[in-house]
């Protein structure tokens, strides 16, 4: 089933398929796109078909709109078991998944995004801090690291407030790392 012809039957549902505030707006400018058939247009123009499909809200009502043939149609290719209702099947599947998603989105004859991925080339930068660490700090941390490195390889580190804990435990990751 296209998702079109579903939603040229949706004519009461339209309103709240569309986003928030917007129905003011599309009224404002033309009374006539309220209109069933103009109002799918502009829903389309603003809410693309996958971001329907992917919000389970609107998903949600777009599936209890199915005809009773269609949503069993799409039930079975979800492995639907027969014990419960079949729209309640329907909006407790996870079409987060891969499968789910994928078999809802042929169901509509909707195509599924593709994300444009970028690879980055990791960056390195050499940081040296301004000053060392105080003689307190350094104390610490050598006995910190002493302590990790025997079992059961755990420390607390407890210091005086403003004597500079979270300076000296960054000392501790870098020197891991």
């Amino acid at each position: 089933m296209k998702i079109e012809e579903l939603l040229a039957r949706a004519d009461t549902v339209l309103s709240s398929l569309m986003p928030p505030g917007s129905m003011g707006i599309v009224t404002a400018i033309d009374p006539e796109l309220v209109y069933p058939k103009n109002l799918t247009k502009v829903l389309l123009k603003l809410r693309p078909v996958d971001v329907l499909l992917d919000n389970a809200e609107t998903r949600n009502i777009l599936l209890l709109m199915l005809p009773q043939t269609e949503a069993k149609a799409l039930a079975l290719e979800l492995n639907w078991n027969r014990n419960i209702d079949v729209f309640e099947f329907l909006q407790s599947t996870n079409f987060n998944r891969a499968l789910a998603r994928e078999i809802l989105f042929r169901f509509f004859g909707v195509e599924i995004p593709v994300v444009d991925t970028k690879e980055l080339t990791p960056a390195t930068l050499d940081v040296s801090p301004a000053y060392s660490l105080f003689e307190h700090q350094a104390k610490a941390l050598r006995k910190v690291e002493r302590l990790l490195e025997v079992e059961p390889r755990r420390a607390l580190l407890h210091m005086p407030t403003g004597s500079g804990k979270t300076r000296t435990a960054m000392n501790l990751v870098s020197n891991y790392f």
